[in-house]
Formats: structure tokens, C-alpha cells, sequence
């Protein structure tokens, strides 16, 4: 929609041309919506994320999607997110511990959808040449 159209229609306080832009607007702005309802107090305090199933993670492989030792000597490990550190943290130190020996170590990450800081810590940590501490 082009904003010359959107200004044409749009009148300050009136209901009509309110009415007259949400349908153009909407073809525009499909993934937009704008909910109101007269009476709801907005929350004082966040709920946050609901706190992870850490077993469920666990047994899912906390987004280590695979490790591979190449002929020529070089290991990759591919994450596909970065799980909650307390999760993630033992199956990164196997991870880790079976590519140990390797000649180069490749982290491939093209697919990952982020996650816990506190994991990169924990990578970073093995990465630079040893056994970080580890929670969980």
C-alpha cells in the first residue's frame, strides 16, 4: 500500500476513515495485528519463558545434531541451537571428548537458532583448550 494512500485515508479522531484503512492496510500488513479491549490492565511484571524440560532436552540431544570425524583427521561438530547450559553442558563435554584427538576442530553452526548465552560460554570455553566448568 503505498503511503500516499494510507495519508488520503487517514484522518486523525475519525472512526470512518479508521474503518476505511484497516482492510487496504491489512492486504499490506497481514502479519501485524492490533488487539484492544476496554478494561485489561497491562501486566506490572513479565511471565517470561516457561522454564525448559531439562530431561526432555537432555534426551532430545540439546541441539547437537551430530559429530563427524573426517579421514582426514578433523572432527566437526554441528548444533542446531544452543541449549540451556544446565542441559547442554554434559553432551557438550562428550562431544568434546570424542573429538579431543582431532588435528582441527570445525563448530558448524549455519543452522542454529541461538539460545542460552551461558552455552556459547561453556563451547568457548572447551574450544580454547580445556574443560570448563560446568553447572548441572
Amino acid at each position: 500500500m503505498r503511503r500516499e494512500r494510507i495519508r488520503d485515508i487517514a484522518r486523525p479522531g475519525d472512526g470512518a476513515s479508521r474503518t476505511a484503512l484497516a482492510d487496504p492496510a491489512q492486504v499490506d500488513f497481514r502479519h501485524l495485528e492490533q488487539s484492544y479491549r476496554h478494561g485489561l490492565r497491562p501486566e506490572a511484571q513479565s511471565r517470561g519463558w516457561p522454564q525448559p524440560d531439562l530431561a526432555e532436552t537432555r534426551r532430545q540431544g540439546a541441539d547437537i545434531a551430530a559429530v563427524h570425524w573426517h579421514p582426514d583427521g578433523t572432527a566437526a561438530i554441528r548444533l542446531t541451537g544452543l541449549a540451556p547450559v544446565e542441559a547442554a553442558a554434559p553432551l557438550l563435554a562428550g562431544a568434546f571428548t570424542l573429538v579431543h584427538d582431532a588435528d582441527s576442530i570445525t563448530l558448524d553452526i549455519r543452522d542454529n537458532t541461538g539460545g542460552d548465552p551461558a552455552t556459547v560460554a561453556v563451547i568457548i570455553d572447551w574450544l580454547v583448550g580445556g574443560s570448563p566448568d560446568r553447572p548441572g
